[in-house]
């Protein structure tokens, strides 16, 4: 007998997801606790190194070097977050490519509200790790310069101002599986691998402004180095419903594509 758990599509998503979730998470917390365990020392190594210095130099950002470094620190993590948020989305495409989804939906099941119980599971976990991120560096950080009380909550804070961009991208996720199934899984990660090169190489290619406009991240303010700024998040977050939104429409629409 299935437990009880298993009985709803949403308890079935988190059932199948938890796993994922659980590894990304390790994963980024370490991340997050290297990031921060190293930020007192970003200052020593740009006055040692001349690539590193350009490097900063060529980001921008009106803050002091520490608070740009995890700009660009938080910044990646939320590419890690995108990449968690990918691999949890294209379950759908996993389940549906297996036949697994066929039988599921000749039961009172709809196809939105199955789809939704993975859409569910990933939001918040995408929410978790970016948050988890941010509070790990900033804790570290905290131990390090002596002020947990004051560096936990300040990074933490400005973790969440990236998740806008990692939902646009698994906006971009649903809104693939809903119109071209059988690419999904290209053009969802071809768009993590794109958001990571522009974030890391993009400034010192000395790219077109065009180009670098692709990514959503390239429009989030470097919290904490600048100034919030709340209109390109709140774009984000409105194009990532719509992607869903529309995702979810060509899915009901379409014919289930089982291999």
């Amino acid at each position: 007998v299935a437990s009880p758990g298993l009985l709803s599509p949403l308890g079935l998503a988190w059932r199948l997801q938890r796993g994922v979730l659980l590894g990304w998470a390790v994963g980024l917390a370490i991340l997050g606790a290297v990031y921060g365990g190293v930020g007192d020392e970003v200052a020593e190594f740009a006055d040692d190194s001349e690539q590193m210095a350009d490097y900063f130099n060529q980001l921008g950002g009106t803050g002091k070097l520490t608070d740009l470094y995890f700009a660009v620190a938080l910044g990646l993590a939320a590419i890690g977050a995108a990449g968690y948020a990918t691999q949890a989305l294209l379950r759908l495409r996993t389940e549906e490519a297996s036949g697994r989804l066929e039988p599921l939906l000749a039961t009172s099941v709809s196809r939105t509200r199955w789809a939704w119980s993975h859409i569910a599971v990933a939001a918040l976990g995408i929410v978790l790790l970016v948050a988890l991120t941010g509070f790990t560096a900033g804790l570290t950080y905290g131990v390090v310069i002596g002020d947990v009380g004051g560096q936990a909550p300040r990074l933490f804070a400005a973790s969440l101002v990236y998740l806008p961009a990692v939902l646009a991208l698994a906006g971009l996720v649903v809104a693939a599986f809903g119109f071209l199934p059988h690419r999904a899984i290209a053009i969802a990660w071809t768009a993590v691998a794109f958001c990571f090169l522009i974030g890391q190489l993009g400034p010192l290619l000395d790219l077109p402004q065009a180009v670098l406009d692709l990514s959503p991240f390239t429009h989030i303010p470097a919290v904490p180095a600048d100034e919030l700024i709340a209109l390109p998040l709140v774009v984000m977050v409105v194009l990532a419903a719509g992607l869903v939104a529309a995702g979810l429409a060509g899915f009901r629409r379409r014919d289930l594509a089982t291999s």
